[in-house]
């Protein structure tokens, strides 16, 4: 769950005028639920602690 101060609401009001982004009423409720589950996977990977020493690879190779 994403941290209980977090306010989906707050944040589209906050990023969509920073932006200068229309949100068309019909769509707010989508964006927000989007929003609130997008704010739950980043606090899924932020849970995960990775070493110190930790080097990111210089080059991926599947």
């Amino acid at each position: 769950m994403p941290k209980p101060d977090f306010d989906p609401e707050c944040w589209l009001d906050t990023l969509s005028a920073l932006m200068d982004v229309d949100i068309a009423a019909g769509d707010r409720a989508g964006v927000v639920v989007n929003l609130a589950v997008a704010a739950q996977m980043a606090e899924l990977l932020m849970a995960f602690e990775l070493p110190d020493d930790l080097e990111a690879a210089p080059h991926f190779a599947p």
